[in-house]
């Protein structure tokens, strides 16, 4: 499905495994802005390559743990879906309550970021300082670090 011949809100679906830190909270979020743009859980049953992907943007939160979620995303993006990755550390919800007084990202920031990157077309969102310092070791040798 290519963007162009989606018609309504530009729809946003969030691609998730047993994470329920931040998911709630970013649909929710996304959904109050009521800015043209709709979030919801990707839901999958027994999918074909050849069917019509109903998103425009594909959060991916699972793929690089379970490889049919791999499979399922290869098309998508010669097929105009915008897949990105959006990589974050705490985000200030119940679930991160146990955390205390760490630093946490407020989920309006994560969607402001998320949707900055729908914009511009970005393939990843490294949502918090954390995340884009241990992003920016990856590609260090180990004994550069």
């Amino acid at each position: 499905m290519s963007k162009e011949s989606q018609a309504g809100p530009k729809r946003i679906g969030l691609l998730v495994g047993r994470e329920w830190s931040w998911p709630p909270a970013f649909i929710e979020e996304v959904n109050r802005r009521d800015a043209g743009v709709v979030a919801e859980f990707v839901t999958l049953g027994g999918p074909t390559l050849d069917d019509v992907i109903p998103w425009a943007v594909v959060v991916d939160r699972i793929s690089h743990e379970v490889p049919f979620y791999r499979t399922w995303l290869k098309p998508a993006a010669p097929r105009g879906v915008q897949v990105m990755g959006v990589y974050v550390g705490l985000v200030d919800t119940d679930m991160a309550a146990f955390a205390g007084d760490s630093p946490k990202s407020s989920p309006a920031d994560v969607v402001r970021q998320v949707l900055d990157g729908v914009e511009s077309g970005a393939d990843e969102v490294l949502a918090d300082e954390m995340t884009r310092q241990v992003r920016a070791q990856l590609g260090t040798l180990i004994h550069h670090r």
